[in-house]
Protein backbone atom coordinates (compact mmCIF):
# COMPACT_ATOMS: atom_id res chain seq x y z
CA UNK A 1 0.00 0.00 0.00
CA UNK A 2 2.93 2.39 1.03
CA UNK A 3 4.32 2.09 -2.44
CA UNK A 4 1.45 2.23 -4.52
CA UNK A 5 0.55 5.52 -2.64
CA UNK A 6 4.03 6.62 -3.48
CA UNK A 7 3.76 5.98 -6.79
CA UNK A 8 -0.02 7.19 -7.13
CA UNK A 9 1.70 10.41 -5.43
CA UNK A 10 4.17 11.01 -7.77
CA UNK A 11 2.27 10.18 -10.45
CA UNK A 12 -0.31 12.91 -9.65
CA UNK A 13 3.17 15.92 -8.71
CA UNK A 14 4.49 14.93 -11.97
CA UNK A 15 1.75 15.09 -14.41
CA UNK A 16 -0.09 17.98 -12.40
CA UNK A 17 -0.34 21.73 -14.33
CA UNK A 18 1.99 23.17 -11.44
CA UNK A 19 5.06 20.40 -11.90
CA UNK A 20 7.84 23.13 -13.07
CA UNK A 21 6.53 25.37 -10.56
CA UNK A 22 6.60 23.47 -7.21
CA UNK A 23 9.69 21.69 -8.48
CA UNK A 24 11.99 23.81 -10.01
CA UNK A 25 14.27 24.25 -7.06
CA UNK A 26 14.11 20.61 -6.25
CA UNK A 27 17.21 18.68 -5.80
CA UNK A 28 16.09 15.77 -3.49
CA UNK A 29 12.66 14.21 -2.76
CA UNK A 30 12.59 12.18 0.18
CA UNK A 31 10.23 10.15 1.54
CA UNK A 32 9.49 9.28 5.33
CA UNK A 33 6.74 6.94 6.90
CA UNK A 34 4.21 7.90 9.21
CA UNK A 35 5.93 6.86 12.75
CA UNK A 36 9.47 7.95 12.23
CA UNK A 37 10.93 11.60 12.57
CA UNK A 38 14.50 12.46 11.82
CA UNK A 39 17.08 12.57 14.24
CA UNK A 40 18.65 15.77 15.71
CA UNK A 41 21.65 14.57 14.08
CA UNK A 42 20.32 14.16 10.52
CA UNK A 43 22.14 17.08 8.24
CA UNK A 44 21.19 17.50 4.65
CA UNK A 45 24.85 18.72 3.64
CA UNK A 46 25.40 14.18 3.37
CA UNK A 47 23.20 14.13 0.42
CA UNK A 48 25.39 17.08 -1.32
CA UNK A 49 26.73 14.29 -3.34
CA UNK A 50 24.26 12.11 -4.56
CA UNK A 51 23.20 14.06 -7.97
CA UNK A 52 21.72 10.94 -9.90
CA UNK A 53 21.33 8.42 -7.15
CA UNK A 54 18.75 7.23 -4.95
CA UNK A 55 20.31 6.96 -0.89
CA UNK A 56 19.16 4.06 0.77
CA UNK A 57 20.13 1.92 3.54
CA UNK A 58 20.98 -1.28 2.69
CA UNK A 59 20.35 -4.45 4.98
CA UNK A 60 20.96 -8.17 4.77
CA UNK A 61 18.12 -10.18 4.28
CA UNK A 62 16.63 -12.37 6.91
CA UNK A 63 14.44 -14.76 4.96
CA UNK A 64 15.53 -18.43 4.59
CA UNK A 65 18.74 -18.82 2.44
CA UNK A 66 16.86 -21.11 0.25
CA UNK A 67 14.06 -17.85 -0.40
CA UNK A 68 17.00 -15.72 -1.00
CA UNK A 69 18.60 -17.87 -3.85
CA UNK A 70 14.76 -18.61 -5.14
CA UNK A 71 14.17 -14.58 -5.19
CA UNK A 72 17.61 -13.12 -5.83
CA UNK A 73 16.75 -11.07 -2.28
CA UNK A 74 19.95 -11.40 -0.32
CA UNK A 75 19.30 -7.83 0.87
CA UNK A 76 16.90 -5.45 1.46
CA UNK A 77 16.31 -1.60 0.90
CA UNK A 78 14.94 0.15 4.25
CA UNK A 79 11.85 2.07 3.09
CA UNK A 80 11.19 3.60 5.93
CA UNK A 81 13.43 6.90 5.22
CA UNK A 82 15.02 7.00 1.45
CA UNK A 83 15.05 9.72 -1.35
CA UNK A 84 16.00 10.10 -4.91
CA UNK A 85 17.79 12.89 -7.20
CA UNK A 86 14.92 14.70 -9.01
CA UNK A 87 16.12 13.92 -11.84
CA UNK A 88 15.25 10.31 -11.00
CA UNK A 89 11.65 10.70 -10.74
CA UNK A 90 10.50 9.39 -14.47
CA UNK A 91 12.81 6.21 -13.21
CA UNK A 92 11.18 5.87 -10.16
CA UNK A 93 7.55 6.13 -11.38
CA UNK A 94 8.56 3.00 -14.02
CA UNK A 95 10.01 1.39 -10.91
CA UNK A 96 6.66 1.32 -8.26
CA UNK A 97 4.85 -0.21 -9.87
CA UNK A 98 7.18 -3.24 -10.78
CA UNK A 99 7.71 -2.95 -7.29
CA UNK A 100 4.29 -3.77 -6.00
CA UNK A 101 3.47 -6.29 -8.70
CA UNK A 102 7.05 -7.88 -7.42
CA UNK A 103 5.29 -7.98 -3.98
CA UNK A 104 1.87 -10.09 -4.81
CA UNK A 105 3.74 -12.10 -7.31
CA UNK A 106 6.52 -13.27 -4.87
CA UNK A 107 5.25 -12.92 -1.46
CA UNK A 108 7.42 -11.05 -0.48
CA UNK A 109 7.68 -7.57 1.74
CA UNK A 110 8.54 -4.43 -0.05
CA UNK A 111 11.49 -3.76 0.90
CA UNK A 112 12.67 -7.17 -0.30
CA UNK A 113 11.42 -5.87 -3.45
CA UNK A 114 12.52 -2.44 -3.53
CA UNK A 115 16.40 -3.92 -3.63
CA UNK A 116 15.34 -6.08 -6.31
CA UNK A 117 14.11 -3.70 -8.43
CA UNK A 118 15.62 -0.65 -7.79
CA UNK A 119 18.51 -0.08 -10.81
CA UNK A 120 20.88 -0.67 -8.27
CA UNK A 121 23.68 1.27 -10.52
CA UNK A 122 21.76 3.91 -9.28
CA UNK A 123 21.72 3.70 -5.63
CA UNK A 124 24.32 5.23 -3.22
CA UNK A 125 23.96 3.55 0.46
CA UNK A 126 24.05 5.22 3.36
CA UNK A 127 25.32 3.19 6.53
CA UNK A 128 23.05 5.90 8.79
CA UNK A 129 19.71 8.05 7.70
CA UNK A 130 19.29 9.12 10.90
CA UNK A 131 15.65 8.28 12.01
CA UNK A 132 14.07 6.99 14.84
CA UNK A 133 10.32 5.64 15.36
CA UNK A 134 8.33 3.21 16.53
CA UNK A 135 7.50 -0.44 14.54
CA UNK A 136 4.40 -1.02 13.60
CA UNK A 137 4.00 -5.37 14.28
CA UNK A 138 5.50 -4.64 17.81
CA UNK A 139 5.95 -0.66 18.92
CA UNK A 140 9.59 -1.35 19.85
CA UNK A 141 11.92 1.83 18.79
CA UNK A 142 13.99 1.68 15.78
CA UNK A 143 16.80 3.95 14.87
CA UNK A 144 18.52 4.26 11.03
Amino acid sequence: ADSLSTYKALTVLKHGDTFNDLMSDVKRVFKISGRYQLQDSFDINEYANTEGKYVFRKHPSWLPQNIQEQTSADHLYITRFYSFCISLMDDYIKTLPAIVEDTITTGLDIEHCTYKNVNKDLVQVFDKVHLEGAIATNGSIEID
